[in-house]
């Protein structure tokens, strides 16, 4: 054997090795890859080359080295055809025509070479035998005929598939895997270096070995590379994703909730929940059963509709709640959400479901005690009414009588029976003002009015208005701040004010009354201020005041019932906003309580509000 035939000896059988290992390789990933066949294929067409090489290497007359070149060529023509198609496989080309187009043009062309005895194929008159003298010294004789004009044709059109793999290795750099596009540029390197050193030898421009087997080899070694990287993250991204199922299958395996596949109306998959939910011990047991069966049958039809329509509907989820029958009969509510999937590429609905049973049962005991509550708050309303009105027809009728005792024995009686007949009326008096104001303070949470924008400097100079007779008597100085426009109920926001202006005027000091109503904003809230100059409150009352009859001052003058700042602690709460005090013994008091703001009126600005309010009161 010709020692420079070794070399590629060795390569042939390294480039069926890899060969073999790409077809297998292409079994084992389930002929899912069909880079691994062509490139096996390819492989195989390049070992054949060395072949015909290797016998090229060891022939020693024109008559021996003819049918090697004559096999050459075929092997060149039809690994232009499987490279082709290993390069649209490797680079996921989806159009396929021109890679036919040139498929069958090489086939055809390497059957012709191979059977065609012509001078279009090969010129056997022409002899062109080259005895070169390598670098080194050593000498070696290549015998060859001159090629013919098909021979020629093919080395053209081979050009053409070298500019279309090209194309469309320049395409994927662009737009598709950059690591695949240069992969392929330096395999179209190799091949280009192989290729131009033939031709120049061929030529006679200078004097060296053949190289295309040797391209051929330098192309294997990097494809190998390239597609055994691809099958380690191939296996490592499988890998991830059996770890991805297997959580995803424990989170459905261990979900609270019931999930089910529906396919062609039977229960394709369903997790433990599932079958628990329906009273099945194990999930295998309800896999192929019709899903009908797990809905009550006077709602069967309607459920079965709505879950169909989301199926052809692909874009629907469907929400529904309906009653389920368990395997023993019994009957469960459930809550469903129902949406379309794909399972194995064909429609199907995916369900998760909820055993709100329990729940139903606690709204159905929750309903029936908010009835009984009602029913209940309802008589205690009538009875605090009549009670009422039965308490305060005799408290006019002491107070009446007592009058009328007092009118009539006037000369009779001494001055201490007629301070007895003062303190009897009074009393009564006080007993009456006490009915009204719980009679207020019970009605306040019962009687609801339509909620509206309402200028709060309005409200307040109604309440002026009607307390003038009390602001008067006192000499108070009432000074309205910058106040906003509030959304509430304008009868109580006036009860409100008016409260605070009473609780301000009847707790003053020997000075003359100022009150000073005022407010400050932050994002959620308005804050409204009463501050007055009265006698103040020590700390430790200040959240006691709010309790209903509660009254520090034991004063007798005191006409206070307790019940005011109660009143008003209620009307806040119904308006979501919180009241507190600030005061101190001597110093005065500050009632502070928050409204919501509104939301066309959130954006404007304290002086636009003003202004705004302003205007109305004008």
């Amino acid at each position: 054997m010709n020692a420079y035939s070794i070399p590629t000896f060795v390569m042939v059988i390294v480039t069926l090795f890899v060969g073999v290992y790409h077809l297998l390789l292409y079994f084992r990933r389930y002929k899912l890859y069909h880079e691994d066949l062509t490139f096996a294929i390819s492989c195989f067409g390049m070992a054949l080359y060395g072949v015909y090489c290797v016998g090229m290497y060891n022939a020693n007359s024109l008559q021996q080295g003819i049918p090697f070149q004559r096999g050459q060529v075929v092997m060149l023509t039809l690994n232009g055809t499987t490279f082709l198609w290993f390069v649209v496989d490797y680079l996921n080309v989806k159009e396929k025509i021109i890679r036919n187009f040139f498929s069958r043009f090489f086939i055809i062309s390497a059957l012709y070479v191979l059977l065609d005895r012509s001078h279009w194929t090969f010129q056997m008159d022409k002899p062109a035998i080259k005895s070169i003298v390598l670098p080194w010294g050593n000498n070696i004789v290549y015998y060859e005929v001159e090629p013919g004009i098909a021979i020629e044709l093919l080395s053209f059109m081979g050009v053409m598939v070298f500019v279309y793999m090209f194309y469309m290795t320049i395409h994927e750099l662009r737009f598709g895997d950059k690591r695949k596009a240069k992969n392929m540029i330096g395999a179209g390197l190799i091949f280009c270096i192989g290729l131009i050193n033939d031709a120049s030898v061929h030529q006679g421009y200078y004097q060296f070995l053949y190289m295309i087997e040797y391209g051929y080899m330098g192309i294997v070694i990097l494809m190998t590379a390239s597609l055994t990287n691809e099958v380690v993250e191939s296996a490592l991204r499988k890998k991830a994703l059996e770890e991805s199922e297997k959580k995803y299958r424990e989170l459905v395996d261990n979900s609270l909730v019931g999930i089910c596949i529906i396919q062609d109306h039977l229960i394709r998959f369903c997790n433990q929940r599932f079958a628990e939910i329906f009273g099945y011990n194990n999930r295998f047991d309800v896999l192929g059963t019709p899903w009908s069966l797990f809905i009550f049958p006077d709602e069967r039809n309607f459920i079965v509709n709505e879950i169909s329509q989301a199926q052809i509907r692909e874009s629907d989820h469907k929400q529904l709640e309906f009653r389920g029958v368990q395997n023993n009969g019994t009957v469960v509510d459930i809550q469903s959400f129902f949406g379309y999937i794909l399972l194995d590429n064909l429609p199907a609905i995916q369900g998760t479901l909820i055993d709100i049973t329990a729940r139903k049962a606690a709204e159905k005991q929750l309903k029936q005690s908010s009835e009984q509550l009602k029913h209940y708050t309802l008589e205690l309303e009538q009875f605090v009414n009549v009670t009422s009105h039965h308490l305060q027809e005799p408290l006019r009728s002491v107070s009446s009588y007592v009058q009328l005792l007092a009118r009539r024995y006037k000369n009779k009686l001494d001055q201490r029976a007629h301070e007895y007949i003062q303190f009897a009326v009074e009393g009564a008096d006080r007993m009456h003002r006490l009915i009204n104001d719980f009679l207020v303070y019970t009605r306040v949470g019962k009687i609801w009015q339509t909620r509206q924008q309402i200028s709060l400097k309005v409200i307040i100079q109604r309440v002026i208005v009607s307390l003038h007779e009390s602001v008067s008597e006192n000499g108070a100085d009432i000074h309205i701040g910058h106040l906003p426009q509030v959304f509430g109920e304008e009868a109580k926001l006036e009860l409100l004010f008016k409260n605070l202006i009473l609780n301000a005027l009847a707790y003053r000091r020997s000075d003359p009354v100022r009150i000073h109503i005022f407010s400050d904003q932050n994002d959620e809230n308005w804050r409204i201020g009463v501050q007055d100059n009265g006698i103040g409150i020590a700390r430790e009352y200040h959240q006691l005041i709010f309790g209903i009859f509660q009254k520090l001052n034991k004063n007798k003058k005191d006409t206070g019932t307790g019940i005011g700042l109660p009143i008003c602690k209620k009307i806040v709460e119904q308006h979501h906003g919180q009241i507190w005090v600030a005061s101190e013994i001597g110093k005065g008091t500050t009632v502070y309580f928050t409204l919501k703001k509104e939301n066309e009126y959130s954006s404007l600005s304290y002086e636009t509000i003003y202004h705004e309010t302003e205007d109305q009161i004008q």
